[in-house]
């Protein structure tokens, strides 16, 4: 997608969130990182616990894998969150074939997916609305955004 034509369909909030990892709900299920076919689940707390108790029997698991270093890819990837870039499709695939082949996989995967959400947003919220960045930015966001060179400007 070209995400310049579709600018006017994403919410501008959504470059300033910094819950892309929906922390307020009980549990949460995804596929960022996950094997093909199949779902991540994170449970938070009590209540996530019984909701998973009552379909655990209708459910199949297997064990969290996880490899590479996601802390490389993310750094590489700062310059161009930062410039805005937007790839051509055909350079966005061929990355995406690079990504798969040396890139973090498993929990590693969705790891680099959080750290890279949050070192973008925050270097937007830095560009577009400096006064705002110490209060909106909560400290978990910071401590993975800290982890990174960011751009001085």
């Amino acid at each position: 997608l070209n995400t310049k034509e579709l600018k006017d369909v994403f919410a501008p909030s959504c470059m300033t969130c910094f819950d892309y990892v929906n922390s307020l709900a009980d549990i949460v299920v995804g596929y960022m990182g996950a094997p093909f076919g199949w779902q991540w689940m994170v449970v938070r707390n009590d209540t996530g616990r019984e909701m998973l108790q009552t379909v655990m029997h209708q459910l199949d698991t297997q064990p969290v894998a996880s490899q590479g270093d996601r802390k490389n890819a993310v750094q590489q990837s700062i310059p161009a969150y930062d410039a805005g870039v937007t790839l051509p499709m055909w350079a966005a695939q061929l990355m995406g074939v690079v990504i798969e082949r040396v890139g973090p996989k498993g929990l590693e995967y969705a790891r680099f997916s959080i750290d890279s959400h949050y070192t973008r947003n925050y270097l937007h919220l830095k560009r577009n609305y400096p006064h705002k960045l110490h209060q909106h930015v909560p400290s978990y966001a910071k401590k993975i955004v800290e982890q990174y060179k960011l751009p001085e400007n």
